[in-house]
């Protein structure tokens, strides 16, 4: 990457992802562009994973906000009960319990889930920044492979664009003589008598 070595590769990949945010690739529309020039089985897979991880993250977060509804449902529950209670309710404070039981399993579930979404940012961060590596070292073999191809084609073109204008000019030149000589010719016998002669001259 960067024609350089490994060590200053990797240090200057280092000084980039440092001095600006990195977007997340597979959502990134320039990204997307690139990918229809590009086939890298190693790209994919790094895709591929970036995708799994931002589904696993969305069914996660999905599940940490139906557990904050089932608690916004449980609050009045526990006002209501507590009331009872105070009356001297005693099937109340039975059914309390299984309402404060519910509620640490959901604050255990929520912390547990909001772990895991944690680290699922991170696993998902770090696939992005190696997918960026990827896809910098990918673009940069295409870059120098395709301008090996180019130059020369270009030269080619160029060589061909000399030839069609010397072409050019020639026939202008040659349609010029034919016209100023026929007009000569024209011009000086007339038309009828140039039409006797283009039939027994002209090839």
């Amino acid at each position: 990457m960067f024609k350089q070595s490994k060590n200053q590769s990797e240090k200057a990949f280092k000084e980039i992802i440092e001095k600006r945010i990195v977007p997340m690739l597979t959502e990134y529309q320039p990204f997307n562009e690139l990918m229809k020039y590009i086939s890298c089985e190693e790209i994919q897979t790094s895709i591929d994973n970036i995708k799994k991880l931002i589904k696993e993250e969305k069914t996660q977060v999905l599940a940490v906000n139906n557990l904050h509804k089932e608690k916004a449902k449980i609050a009045p529950i526990v006002l209501y009960l507590s009331g009872q209670i105070n009356s001297g309710n005693k099937s109340a404070e039975k059914e309390m319990d299984k309402i404060k039981e519910r509620m640490l399993e959901i604050n255990e579930e929520i912390e547990k889930k909001e772990i895991e979404i944690q680290e699922i940012l991170v696993n998902k961060e770090k696939e992005n920044i190696e997918l960026l590596r990827k896809t910098l070292n990918e673009s940069y073999d295409i870059i120098n492979n395709d301008e090996k191809k180019l130059y020369p084609l270009l030269d080619e073109i160029e060589v061909m664009r000399k030839e069609l204008e010397d072409k050019r000019i020639l026939r202008d030149n040659l349609q010029g003589r034919i016209n100023s000589t026929y007009s000569f010719i024209h011009g000086f016998m007339g038309g009828k008598e140039t039409e006797k002669f283009d039939e027994h001259m002209l090839e």
